[in-house]
């Protein structure tokens, strides 16, 4: 999917939800538009398992080794949604959020936070409300086949993640797949303002 040029101030409100707060559009955002960027103090893994609070966790993994800590832009009040609307994008240790579908002003925007994750140290229970809800967030290589196939064909994949899944032979998906009898039939994405709680953006 290639990836339009981002906006200087990108035209986002944060406002309630069930949830606590969440971030929606002002306009509409075209897959492939990037949304925003992730902003906040880069912490190492030994800095960042120091620091956190697994209860209310406001750390999002960049890298291997590498974690954004928490800001007080709307960055920090993306849910996560089982169907997002949007994906993350990590570039030279820079994480941006992309519209994979139409985003209408009004609506909120979303990012699966399993695409952000490969640590094992933390995970959440999810409401989504989304007909997929997988019921609990964890790390990128728990998720099926199928899944991790989507968001690797939406370029919505960082290589990190696809390393800690021993995803880094295409071939691997493939084996995967094979190997719990799952297949890799691809369905829509769909998308959803119904979110959980916000926890690692």
């Amino acid at each position: 999917m290639p990836v339009t040029a981002a906006l200087a101030e990108p035209p986002l409100e944060v406002r309630p939800t069930r949830f606590g707060k969440g971030v929606f559009a002002r306009k509409t955002f075209r897959p492939g538009e990037k949304i925003l960027q992730f902003r906040g103090r880069i912490y190492t893994r030994r800095e960042y398992l120091g620091k956190v609070n697994f209860e209310k966790c406001h750390y999002m993994q960049i890298s291997d080794d590498l974690f954004l800590g928490p800001t007080t832009s709307p960055d920090n009040f993306v849910n996560h949604c089982c169907e997002p609307n949007a994906g993350l994008k990590v570039e030279n240790n820079k994480a941006f959020l992309v519209a994979v579908d139409t985003i209408s002003a009004g609506v909120e925007i979303t990012f699966d936070y399993s695409t952000s994750m490969a640590e094992d140290h933390w995970e959440m229970d999810c409401a989504c409300g989304a007909p997929t809800c997988r019921g609990r967030v964890r790390d990128f290589k728990y998720l099926a086949p199928p899944l991790q196939q989507k968001y690797i064909d939406l370029g919505i994949a960082p290589e990190f993640v696809l390393r800690s899944a021993g995803l880094e032979n295409p071939h691997d998906l493939f084996h995967a797949a094979a190997y719990s009898g799952g297949n890799l039939s691809h369905s829509g994405m769909g998308s959803t303002t119904l979110t959980a709680s916000h926890a690692s953006a």
